[in-house]
């Protein structure tokens, strides 16, 4: 209770202007990375100042910092460096990614939690994790989450059935390849034309199409697919070589560690890839085989990546409910009549 009331009393002297709340836990967590220290040519706040280049670049208009704590217009700024005696760097910020470098990921992927404060900030409690190992700064940083659409599957009936599955494409830092040209699809509106600024009249899509996003649809393997093998899990070929196209080069080795039926392998393979993997069923690996021999020599069937997902013609049976049940075929049966000696009793 004394210390309610003396907060109390805190409280009220702020009222008449003693200066209780002019310090306070005002500093943010992340100043890198957004608009307020946004000066690229082209209002890409995200990638223009990233989290690697805080520690090298000044700020202009606020800082950043681990439980930080300033003046209420943050002229004066106080926060922790720690150091665990393995990092390369000391610890001044939290550690995030930028947009470009996840899924929406504009965020601080750390743990950290303000745990007590009283109002006018006299006492204040704050506990954050701080990795006594060394931190993955050059780690896996994910680039996208990919939802993978193929509309058919099993029907639920007391739940929403379901139809996709998540691709996590990670990179292991900031120097990667990607080609997005082979995956360009169709745009929607090819003629658009700038019509102000210094393109002006110019077409303002990319003469090869539009970047396909991270929701793609086409079949998944099904009983009638023509790429089904007797595995229960198969991946289409075309899902595969997506990242093949992407992500490596000619001639670039493409590692598979769970190759089921050797579907990374042919994909691979396809597009003038090596590929390498290992597989612990001796069944799945002998199809495995086979399905790379018949790409050496060829004549392997795929879907091919291009194609449209199936639309069926509106005027079939399947597309309508307006039609009668077809007629079954009526087969006639000719009864042989029993002889005298052969009638029942």
């Amino acid at each position: 209770m004394k210390t309610v009331a003396e907060e109390s009393t805190r409280l009220a002297e702020a009222r008449r202007g003693v200066p209780w709340k002019r310090w306070g836990p005002y500093l943010s967590e992340r100043q890198w990375g957004t608009v307020r220290e946004d000066y690229s040519d082209n209002g890409n706040a995200w990638d223009y100042f990233t989290h690697d280049q805080a520690r090298s670049r000044a700020y202009r208009w606020g800082e950043d910092g681990i439980a930080g704590v300033s003046d209420e217009k943050a002229r004066l700024c106080f926060a922790l460096a720690l150091w665990n005696g393995v990092d390369p760097i000391l610890k001044e910020r939290m550690f995030g990614l930028t947009n470009s470098e996840g899924n929406h990921g504009e965020d601080v992927k750390e743990y950290y939690y303000y745990l007590d404060s009283t109002p006018t900030h006299s006492y204040m409690k704050y506990l954050y994790k701080y990795p006594q190992s060394a931190f993955p700064y050059s780690d896996l940083v994910l680039r996208n989450r990919i939802v993978w659409h193929f509309e058919h599957g099993l029907h639920c009936s007391r739940r929403f059935s379901g139809r996709y599955e998540v691709i996590l494409w990670f990179t292991k830092g900031d120097t990667y390849r990607f080609d997005l040209n082979p995956l360009r699809v169709p745009q929607k509106y090819p003629g658009k034309r700038a019509w102000k600024g210094p393109r002006a009249g110019q077409y303002t899509g990319h003469p090869l199409g539009k970047n396909p996003g991270d929701v793609w649809t086409f079949p998944n393997v099904k009983a009638n697919h023509i790429e089904k093998t007797s595995h229960p899990c198969q991946f289409p070929i075309e899902l595969v070589e997506r990242f093949v196209l992407s992500t490596t080069d000619p001639g670039d080795l493409v590692l598979d560690p769970y190759l089921g039926v050797g579907t990374t392998a042919c994909a691979a393979l396809l597009h003038g890839r090596r590929a390498a993997g290992a597989e612990i069923v001796p069944e799945y690996l002998a199809i495995a085989r086979e399905r790379v021999a018949r790409v050496a020599a060829g004549t392997i069937r795929t879907r091919p990546m291009t194609r449209p997902v199936h639309v069926p013609d509106p005027r079939s049976r399947l597309a309508r409910r307006d039609c009668p049940p077809p007629e079954r075929s009526r087969v006639s049966r000719t009864r042989s009549t029993p002889s005298a000696g052969q009638q029942r009793t």
